[in-house]
């Protein structure tokens, strides 16, 4: 029989609760923060001239384009795609405010807008 650890020690996503505290408290700086020191994967293609690019698709029921990124690399297999790895520091600064950002979790996902991107990335030029 398989035995089950208490709720109260399950093991943590650091990222994911971030998020959660940072709807709690209305401040996405709070995930922010995270999402920047955080190891992550992104799916990545190639683009017309065979070079590495992020693979950015239009997100279900938006506007903008968004990347997909996970720490869990399972979260992102898919036969057509690679994937890289990187901090959320390095996608961050590669991204700027063009892309959106999508992150996978094993049971869900929490979604960085472009205005969330904007917003931190005017904070961190100051």
């Amino acid at each position: 029989m398989k035995k089950h650890l208490p709720i109260n020690k399950l093991p943590q996503n650091k990222l994911k609760e971030s998020f959660a505290k940072a709807r709690l408290e209305n401040n996405i700086g709070l995930a922010l923060i995270e999402f920047w020191n955080t190891p992550l994967y992104i799916i990545t293609t190639k683009n017309l001239n065979g070079e590495d690019c992020y693979a950015a698709k239009v997100a279900q029921g938006k506007e903008y384009k968004c990347v997909t990124v996970s720490e869990n690399i399972e979260q992102l297999k898919f036969n057509d795609y690679s994937v890289r790895h990187l901090t959320g520091a390095q996608i961050i600064q590669d991204i700027g405010r063009k892309y959106e950002v999508l992150i996978a979790y094993d049971d869900g996902g929490d979604y960085l807008t472009k205005n969330h991107l904007s917003w931190f990335l005017d904070i961190m030029e100051k």
